[in-house]
């Protein structure tokens, strides 16, 4: 699958949000604001720093939209 080719090349915290994304990925879903929201859980949660949120977010975007 393209999208999990894309994904192997991604940095740990892009990966991070990738994995948290990539089920929420359905035909029709408002990915723009569905990736916002992984990315916010996942800083809130600690698990990503807010410094990185919007690049590992824009990354995962990129290969999340490889999904569709």
């Amino acid at each position: 699958k393209a999208a999990d080719a894309c994904a192997a090349k991604l940095s740990a915290d892009a990966k991070l949000v990738y994995a948290a994304a990539i089920g929420s990925v359905a035909p029709g879903a408002n990915m723009q604001d569905m990736v916002r929201s992984k990315t916010r859980s996942l800083v809130m949660g600690g698990q990503l720093s807010r410094g990185n949120a919007r690049p590992a977010a824009e990354a995962a975007g990129a290969c999340l939209k490889q999904a569709m």
